[in-house]
């Protein structure tokens, strides 16, 4: 009796932390990183993730920079005390604001840049 509780209760902590080890090799979903269907900022959030995937940093920093709520047309005024606030380290932080000092607003919608991606035809204006 008092023994097969302690046994249950004693289970219940490896039981959560197998749970929560299994969430972690799992690593992030793409539904993750890009938000869900109802996120407002949604374009804005692939213009962002588009801005660092440009520099092949999407993986590492589009979660951090959607935690942020940082648009696209902010980019060119992040300062490097921000990005070093937001656990960038040097070198990233030096990429990152070169790039961003180069971004223009953008024209086309994000879907029209993603057909030009795949398809590689610019679309028509």
């Amino acid at each position: 009796g008092a023994s097969l509780a302690r046994m249950e209760s004693a289970g219940a902590p490896l039981a959560r932390m197998d749970s929560a080890l299994s969430e972690i090799m799992a690593g992030p979903t793409v539904s993750s990183l890009q938000g869900g269907p109802n996120d407002a900022s949604d374009e804005g959030s692939h213009l962002v993730e588009q801005a660092l995937a440009d520099i092949g940093m999407a993986l590492l920093y589009a979660p951090v920079f959607h935690a942020e709520k940082l648009t696209y047309a902010q980019l060119p005024s992040v300062t490097a005390e921000e990005l070093k606030e937001m656990g960038i380290p040097v070198g990233h932080r030096k990429q990152l604001l070169a790039h961003f000092a180069s971004l223009g607003p953008r024209r086309q919608p994000a879907i029209a840049w993603g057909l030009e991606q795949v398809l590689g035809v610019p679309p028509v204006d």
